[in-house]
């Protein structure tokens, strides 16, 4: 029976031990989340005249299929979104939309889509 204690309070330690690990490392996730979305914050999109103070960094496509709720409104604002949040890893934040191309899909699977092309800028802070 005393071993059976044991082998219990040794597991419940170890499960211990474990959840502290755990909760350590989703606090440096979360972390680690509130800074990027801080970033993705500071992303703007920039008109044709904005442009001139900052720096091109690379050209990026984003495809955003239409949703049975969002139409083409939200299919676009989800696309933006989309474009803002992948600013921050290439050390850009100015998004500049250079083209759309709308795809009308066939029905069934192959759903409308939106592909936005845009430029990435790297831009003095304001």
């Amino acid at each position: 029976m005393s071993s059976l204690r044991i082998f219990f309070c040794a597991g419940t330690a170890l499960l211990m031990l474990s959840a502290c690990a755990t909760a350590e490392e989703k606090a440096q996730a979360s972390e680690a989340r509130a800074a990027y979305a801080e970033k993705v914050a500071k992303v703007r999109l920039l008109g044709p005249k904005q442009i001139d103070d900052c720096e091109y960094v690379q050209q990026i496509s984003v495809t955003e299929a239409m949703t049975f709720l969002g139409g083409q409104t939200g299919m676009e604002n989800a696309a933006k979104l989309k474009l803002q949040q992948r600013a921050p890893a290439y050390q850009a934040n100015g998004v500049r939309i250079t083209d759309r191309q709308l795809d009308k899909g066939r029905g069934g699977y192959d759903k409308t889509r939106l592909t936005l092309y845009a430029d990435l800028y790297a831009c003095p802070e304001v």
